[in-house]
């Protein structure tokens, strides 16, 4: 049996040069509308992806609940395609779109191949300016959101954000939990107890121009 060899450590490579990045070409225009579109070139993906953000004036709490409900409905189907209709459109293009709320507006996020970008353009101009709110479904969509806000506020941890955000003078609601709070006879001031239709009349609120104002910049990759 021979002996083991040791192995001497080898010596550290050198560091080599940086090699220059190559930024991808962007353009930029602001439309007469006041829509500001970002536009950037990815030759390398088949893909486009595109995020369209609308700023909001929310003030107060029990606004930011209505924006949350806004954000769930709006997917729910137009005037002329049901949820499943708009499902399949989407289906054919090979992408997808969502929407998420903020304490400071709504993003518009979604993605399909290329070629269909100006089909996944229309599918969201017809969502922004054209969503049905189903009054069944948005009840449905309003009592998830209720019950994830009741699950939500019995976690220590929330409760005590939500102490020491208070506390600390904040009076905005910028980064603030989205809290819903009945100022009914029935559930005055309980956190999360408003029952489906209570939160469903603040989507029918919602859904006006109050909380949808101009969009402020479109965003598209690919």
């Amino acid at each position: 049996m021979s002996p083991r060899r040791e192995r001497k450590p080898q010596p550290i490579p050198a560091l080599t040069k940086p090699r220059k990045q190559r930024l991808p070409s962007v353009a930029e225009r602001t439309l007469a509308s006041g829509l500001r579109v970002v536009a950037v070139r990815r030759a390398s993906v088949p893909l486009v992806h595109l995020r369209l953000r609308v700023p909001n004036a929310i003030r107060r709490d029990a606004d930011l609940a209505k924006a949350a409900v806004l954000s769930r409905t709006m997917m729910l189907g137009t005037s002329s395609r049901s949820q499943g209709e708009l499902a399949e459109a989407l289906q054919r293009l090979g992408g997808g779109l969502r929407v998420d709320d903020g304490a400071d507006g709504l993003s518009f996020g979604g993605e399909s191949l290329k070629s269909e970008l100006g089909s996944l353009l229309g599918l969201l101009a017809e969502v922004l300016t054209d969503a049905a709110y189903p009054r069944a479904a948005s009840e449905r969509e309003a009592g998830r959101l209720g019950d994830h806000l009741r699950r939500a506020l019995s976690q220590p941890g929330v409760g005590g954000r939500t102490v020491r955000s208070a506390r600390g003078g904040c009076a905005g609601t910028w980064g603030r939990p989205c809290q819903v709070r009945c100022r009914t006879s029935q559930t005055s001031g309980d956190w999360g107890a408003c029952p489906p239709p209570t939160v469903a009349r603040w989507c029918a609120a919602a859904c006006s121009t109050a909380y949808i104002t101009c969009a402020q910049g479109l965003t598209v990759v690919g």
